[in-house]
């Protein structure tokens, strides 16, 4: 796609945005207006949407060449700079090229390398490199060097390299091939062969300050890189790095210079890659350390409501009371472990605080993201897939008590359904978490009530259901039928919480002065459909895959809760149900590479025209915002 910087364009023969898609030998292209088209390639002419040919066909014969002789750049915090190895000592970056990285491939000396793919940097942490030199043996090799990395803090990481040993480059982890473009990336970075734990490596930016503990892996030992900040170091008996193996009681530790060996323990010497005896052994007396990390203000010594987990208690670093079984052990002490993108994003990272003996010890993380929806009340998902060994519980367990890098804490693409949703209510602040009912319930209603029991109440056709008096409370007249609704001795609940995703998930509070647990519950998940004619009723939060028109289902897989059919003799909606787009967006002028100028509103946006059956539409309200949850706003 580019952009015409022209002071005018005439939307005929000149545009403001433009698509080409272009060969990989960059001999062909064909160009569009505005934006690309369906199935458009290099060599035929595109479609435009009656499927007559449209903009041109294009034969390109370089004679000259600007290209970056890599395929690729670095991250920027790479780009001009150089970062000592805990191994292999001074690497020194380019935009695009690496010096300093030594091997030996059959005898042959291998030092520079250029970035063949930094496409998965920012999301999986993963550097390639090829080596800039042909490599000759019996045919002519380029090495491919795969790093997996994880940010410790802003000038250093650690990684791993992500291959199996390979006999004639001296058992390095590197890919082989004779092929100079190698497109199968799992052929580089192999997974089943990332090194063993131990056997981590440390980058630390040379430009930057003293850092003393910079990185800390976790297995049945932990392991501990130092660095040694003297202005130089002999590579005998002094050197930049070096690495403590540490017991799991803090009481023995080995230490070796550079890189853990494999096999490395704290009571035994480390052994050298000669085989003999490397380092030195110690006797600790250990001491813990607080938790850097502190939950945001509004959260620190208060007791929360959570709509699954019952009381959450707060401290300024802690919480209890989040409970789940991990490895059939009962947990629910929790530390906070990463609070810095919360102001921005809404994110909130926890640590199991005790370790749950299985073989091994394990550790439990959570990561939630957070919506604030009045002062007193968030709600929230779990950024993360479902895990086997905690009862389908959306957290990681693993045998790494010090993982710290986002990416692998809140895995984004294994975030909740949107129905998945959890509710927090700060507690004193209950009555301040009420919120207008959503317009699809907002009305007076006769129901009846299908139990998952297989029972029916409620069929009498003057049932009473309420939204009307007050927009925030749903009321039930228990004189026209006495089953208990919303699972409320009182027949009142408020709305607190909910969001659109083809139905209406709504979370209510009930504020019944005792709740059993059993048939009161504090909160109730009502699904509905869109024309408010039927729900499913859950207690308290909705489950996956939940509808208006089946039974929700429990852990267990069993049916829960109830089915309602509703019918409507009075409706309370609100006109409409524009809400307000997001602050950045609203009064101003933007352009659309396919529409032109769109002009936004505080509640909507015009500019954006199509035609349909003739009429043509330009004018939308913004009824939707679930970018941070999915990338997607909707306009009506």
């Amino acid at each position: 796609m580019v952009y015409n910087n022209d002071s005018t364009v005439n939307g005929v023969e000149t545009r403001r945005f433009s698509c080409f898609a272009i060969s990989n030998d960059g001999k062909n292209a064909t160009m569009v207006p505005n934006n690309c088209t369906e199935k458009q390639t290099p060599y035929e002419f595109p479609k435009s949407p009656n499927q007559s040919d449209t903009g041109a066909k294009l034969y390109l014969s370089a004679y000259a060449s600007c290209r970056e002789t890599s395929v690729c750049s670095f991250p920027d915090s790479f780009k001009n700079t150089v970062w000592q190895d805990s191994t292999k000592g001074n690497l020194t970056f380019t935009n695009s090229s690496m010096s300093g990285w030594y091997i030996k491939v059959f005898g042959q000396s291998i030092i520079n390398w250029e970035c063949y793919d930094s496409s998965y940097f920012a999301t999986y942490g993963y550097l390639v490199f090829r080596s800039k030199d042909t490599i000759s043996s019996s045919s002519q090799y380029y090495a491919y060097l795969c790093m997996r990395l994880t940010r410790v803090t802003d000038y250093s990481y650690y990684y791993y390299l992500l291959q199996a040993q390979v006999y004639n480059a001296g058992q390095e982890r590197v890919y082989l091939s004779t092929d100079y473009s190698v497109s199968n990336f799992s052929l580089i970075c192999d997974t089943r062969n990332v090194e063993p734990l131990e056997q981590f490596h440390m980058l630390i930016r040379s430009d930057r300050g003293i850092v003393w503990c910079v990185a800390a892996v976790s297995g049945t030992y932990t392991y501990v890189m130092v660095y040694n900040n003297d202005s130089v170091v002999d590579q005998n008996t002094t050197h930049r790095f070096s690495c403590l193996t540490v017991s799991s009681n803090g009481t023995s530790a080995s230490h070796v210079p550079r890189n853990c060996t494999q096999n490395q323990t704290p009571d035994t010497f480390a052994i050298s890659n000669t085989g003999t005896n490397t380092g030195y052994k110690a006797a600790l007396n250990a001491r813990g350390e607080e938790s850097k990390c502190n939950f945001p203000n509004n959260f620190k010594n208060s007791v929360w409501h959570d709509s699954t987990k019952g009381d959450l208690q707060f401290t300024n670093t802690s919480m209890h009371g989040w409970s789940t079984t991990v490895f059939g052990q009962t947990v629910r002490n929790w530390e906070c472990l990463n609070s810095t993108l919360f102001d921005s994003e809404g994110y909130l990272i926890f640590r199991l605080t005790d370790t749950i003996s299985w073989n091994v010890p394990y550790y439990a993380y959570m990561c939630m993201k957070l919506t604030q929806v009045t002062d007193y009340s968030y709600y929230y998902y779990l950024v993360r897939g479902q895990e086997f060994t905690a009862g389908q519980e959306r957290i990681l367990v693993s045998s790494n008590g010090s993982i710290t890098d986002f990416t692998s804490l809140c895995v984004l693409g294994d975030i909740a359904p949107a129905e998945e949703f959890h509710v927090l209510i700060k507690s004193g602040f209950e009555s301040s978490a009420k919120r207008d009912c959503p317009n699809v319930i907002r009305g007076n209603f006769d129901y009846e009530y299908y139990g998952s029991d297989g029972s029916t109440y409620c069929s009498s056709s003057n049932d009473q259901w309420t939204v009307c008096r007050d927009n925030t409370t749903m009321t039930f007249n228990y004189t026209t039928c006495n089953k208990t609704m919303a699972y409320s001795s009182g027949g009142n609940v408020w709305c607190v919480a909910s969001v659109n995703s083809g139905y209406t998930y709504l979370i209510v509070y009930n504020n019944d002065t005792h709740v059993d647990d059993v048939d009161t519950f504090r909160f109730t998940c009502f699904a509905i459909s869109t024309d408010g004619k039927n729900a499913s009723v859950s207690p308290r939060n909705c489950s996956k895959g939940q509808t208006p028109y089946a039974f929700a289902k429990g852990s267990s897989g069993s049916n829960v809760g109830a089915k309602l059919t509703m019918t409507s003799y009075q409706t309370c909606a609100a006109e409409s149900t524009a809400v307000n787009l997001p602050i950045e967006i609203r009064n101003s002028l933007w352009y659309d590479g396919t529409k032109g100028n769109i002009t936004f509103s505080d509640k909507g946006m015009s500019g954006w025209g199509l035609t349909v059956f003739g009429h043509t539409v330009s004018n939308w309200e913004f009824i939707g915002n679930y970018f941070d949850l999915s990338g997607y706003w909707i306009f009506r």
